[in-house]
């Protein structure tokens, strides 16, 4: 979710602050990020490893989001990471030969990108990440039964016409 923290040790989560989209990063980050630190017990400088969403999505948010993971990381003279956010939502969708990640876009449009899920969660990319009308989303990945993400909200109405009228059926994850 947009603005979201997540503090962990390995991939036990120890605390987590969900963001709300209609609030700019720049006004909670910071504090997201100590009371995380704050709740799990632990000091900025026992922070091994910083990452964060490197797009697509909210060109403001993402900058936000990088200069403040560049800045910890920096000072601390730790590494960073940048995690590509279609990437991370294929995999929240788990296990899968073809899962198609959507973001909204704006104007009604999506990001979309198409990556298989392995039992070991390894996610590889099958095509290259698109921004896509609904219509368009349809044509190119007609057959494709499972779309996780923001984005499916968006193609919401457009992918229920086109299964009624016989098109392939599509399951969805907005995780």
């Amino acid at each position: 979710m947009s603005g979201s923290v997540w503090l962990g040790f390995g991939t036990v989560p120890l605390a987590t602050r969900i963001g709300d989209p209609a609030v700019s990063q720049s006004t909670s980050l910071l504090r997201d990020i100590s009371d995380c630190l704050d709740e799990a017990g632990v000091k900025l400088a026992e922070v091994d490893l910083f990452a964060c969403a490197s797009g697509p999505g909210s060109f403001t948010g993402l900058r936000i989001g990088i200069a403040t993971l560049k800045a910890l990381a920096a000072s601390l003279k730790r590494p960073c990471a940048g995690i590509p956010t279609l990437q991370a939502v294929a995999l929240s969708a788990g296990t899968s030969d073809a899962t198609v990640a959507l973001l909204p876009a704006g104007r009604g449009e999506v990001f979309a990108q198409m990556f298989s899920v392995g039992e070991d969660e390894l996610v590889s990319a099958l095509d290259s990440a698109a921004h896509l009308t609904p219509a368009r989303l349809l044509e190119r990945y007609a057959g494709v039964q499972n779309l996780s993400g923001r984005g499916v909200v968006r193609t919401c109405n457009v992918i229920i016409s086109k299964a009624t009228r016989g098109s392939a059926a599509f399951t969805s994850s907005t995780k």
